[in-house]
């Protein structure tokens, strides 16, 4: 026994030592990455970006000088146009980048040239293009010659700017960052919201340090604010929600529903879950859901951990049917160049996910019960029951009035119902019905607003933010300071700091240069089954990102790498039924994985809180297996929808 201990000493000895040395050098690691953005920021000024006014006319050609040094330039043009995929005989402006003589009349060298179209007068869209220009002559200089084959004149807004792709190890820095995100939150080294920003700040540090800095107000429009609003809103929503005992009452009658039999349980709590969370966001609602869950399970005795899997996998699935049902859906709805090639709304994002998320959620209910409806029980809490000794009139009453639906009574199911009478029941009636309008009131906005004409300024941002007003407006007994104390900032800020993050690798060419190489791997494949097959591996390549990589993070990473493939080369591929296929990847393949969402993260918590641990292997090993039909599933729904009706 002596020797024992002294090992178990020894032991314990070198996992202290161990722990210090890989303290010390994360925080070294983390100086480190402060000491260099600190000196960059400090030291190097902002570089203004050249924009200019330029006048187009029919059949002639307009050329402006640029001052960029670098043989890499971005050039960005604003107005009615948007990019041609078309062939040359389409084209309506040809931009090239070219070397011209100082008297701009002999021109040395020239790129291929960019095809544009010109589209309504209404609309202001923008298109970018990186041209690299590295044939040099002595004496050149260099230009952008914008040519215009429109019947009509027209204006348009060009951006120059260099880009730091000069430095070709600006692309192996911009994926060292990316990698380094992913390590610091699947290893927990630091909070993940702290990490994103940390890192966001380093990857503007690279761009100073390569002349590039961009400046505040460039850095501010690179953050999507809407989804934040969004979210935001709906967690003021919620809190109140909870502060009036709606989620408790939403338990009680799904127990009510069931006559406490397992599986009739186990099938509404998650439909009821899959319903508030398309409505109110999957990763806001398990806040206030998870402890009712672990405490129901404990009283009518089921596996805890097994229950709440199965309740955030319906919250996850059942959130992606929906514009603000979870946070990767509400960054894919909100984006500005989604929302320019197709005006989306809540009825046409539910409409499309609609149609696959159902599905989806019935077949994984069935393999749930065929797969684990053996092991689905477990001993039942006497603690939770221990006042059943004083309802005993109660439960007479709850026996005498009882009618039979569709299941009978399972054991001790009137003495839970009424203890949970007791504990979970509405806590105040009047905040109960306020929150009842407000959520009626949004449900209505977001159906008006999908009415041409009707409502057209009630936004997916406007609709939560007037619900909230309205919910605060009319309670004044609500204490506003104990409700934004249970806002989930972290959370908030996480997001932002990915659109900051994102915009900096993308300014590094980290997309352009994926993009590229994906985009003549496409070219290669038989242009009619382009769109399926790009639709189907980026769907596939979501799912497995989100194994180990969060599905907020995966949807804005391959929302731009998407758009960057459909820009380079000639493809004819349109963005939607990418979008379509990074909202079911991120939803169902995020919902295979502990830190695929969210959401995810949230439930461990709490439940790691309450005393019940959830290891990621065991997560996985549990829900991936049961993600993968329902992967192929959306994998048909997309090719019938997209491939065979051309829903786009």
């Amino acid at each position: 026994p002596f020797a024992r201990r002294q090992r178990s000493t020894v032991a314990e000895h070198e996992y202290t030592r161990l722990y210090t040395i890989l303290t010390i050098a994360k925080i070294a690691t983390l100086v480190g990455l402060w000491i260099f953005f600190t000196v960059a920021i400090l030291n190097i000024d902002t570089k203004p970006t050249s924009i200019s006014t330029i006048s187009l006319k029919p059949n002639e050609t307009t050329v402006q000088v640029s001052d960029v040094a670098t043989q890499l330039l971005y050039v960005t043009l604003r107005g009615s146009i948007e990019h041609s995929v078309m062939s040359e005989d389409a084209c309506d402006v040809a931009v090239r980048v070219q070397r011209r003589s100082s008297d701009l009349k002999e021109t040395y060298w020239s790129t291929d040239q960019w095809c544009l179209m010109v589209v309504d007068e209404e609309t202001f869209n923008h298109a970018s293009k990186l041209f690299n220009s590295q044939q040099k002559q002595e004496g050149s200089i260099s230009v952008v010659s914008v040519q215009c084959f429109n019947v009509e004149p027209m204006g348009l807004v060009m951006e120059l700017r260099d880009s730091p792709l000069l430095i070709r190890g600006g692309i192996a820095l911009a994926f060292i960052l990316f990698l380094a995100l992913q390590v610091l939150i699947v290893f927990e080294l630091i909070d993940r919201a702290f990490a994103t920003i940390l890192l966001a700040s380093t990857a503007i540090g690279v761009l100073t340090f390569m002349n590039h800095r961009p400046e505040l107000e460039v850095i501010l429009s690179w953050v999507n604010f809407e989804p934040l609003m969004i979210l935001f809103c709906l967690e003021l929503i919620v809190a109140v929600m909870d502060q009036a005992g709606f989620f408790d009452f939403v338990v009680l009658q799904a127990y009510k529903m069931s006559k406490g039999q397992l599986w009739p349980l186990v099938f509404i709590s998650g439909a009821v879950t899959a319903v508030l969370a398309a409505l109110l966001d999957s990763a806001i609602i398990v806040h206030p859901l998870t402890p009712i869950y672990i405490s129901l399970c404990q009283s009518i005795g089921i596996d805890k951990i097994k229950f709440l899997i199965i309740m955030l996998i319906s919250a996850n699935i059942g959130g992606g049917c929906t514009a603000v049902g979870n946070p990767s859906s509400a960054l894919l709805a909100t984006d500005r160049e989604v929302q320019e090639v197709y005006d989306m709304d809540f009825f046409t994002f539910l409409a499309h996910m609609l149609p696959g998320t159902v599905p989806s959620l019935i077949l994984f209910y069935a393999l749930v019960y065929f797969v684990h409806r053996k092991t689905l029980t477990a001993d039942a809490d006497p603690e939770e029951n221990r006042n059943i000794a004083g309802l005993k009139e109660r439960i007479a009453e709850l026996k005498e009035k009882d009618k039979k639906f569709l299941f009978d009574p399972a054991d001790n199911y009137y003495e839970n119902l009424a203890s949970m009478e007791q504990s979970r029941r509405i806590k105040d009636k009047q905040l109960f019905i306020k929150c009842l309008i407000a959520l009626a009131f949004c449900v209505l906005l977001y159906l008006l607003n999908s009415i041409p004409g009707v409502a057209e300024g009630a936004t997916l941002c406007w609709i939560p933010l007037l619900a909230a007003f309205l919910l605060l407006i009319t309670s004044p007994f609500v204490n506003f300071l104990v409700i934004m104390d249970r806002i989930q900032y972290s959370m908030l800020l996480f997001l932002a700091g990915l659109f900051v993050l994102a915009a900096a690798l993308e300014e590094m060419g980290f997309f352009a240069y994926f993009g590229d190489a994906l985009a003549n791997i496409v070219e290669k494949w038989d242009p009619s089954y382009q769109v399926g097959a790009t639709m189907l591996a980026v769907l596939w390549s979501c799912a497995l990102l989100t194994i180990l990589i969060d599905s907020s993070c995966v949807a804005i990473f391959m929302l731009r790498l998407c758009s960057h493939i459909l820009e380079s080369g000639h493809l004819d591929i349109p963005l939607t039924p990418m979008v379509w296929a990074i909202a079911f990847g991120s939803a169902i393949g995020g919902s295979g994985s502990l830190i695929g969402t969210s959401a995810s993260g949230a439930v461990e918590l709490i439940a790691r809180k309450a005393g019940h641990r959830m290891y990621f292997t065991s997560y996985w090993l549990f829900a991936y297996p049961l993600m993968v039909p329902l992967l192929a599933v959306v994998s048909v729904y997309l090719i019938l929808v997209h491939m065979v009706f051309s829903w786009h």
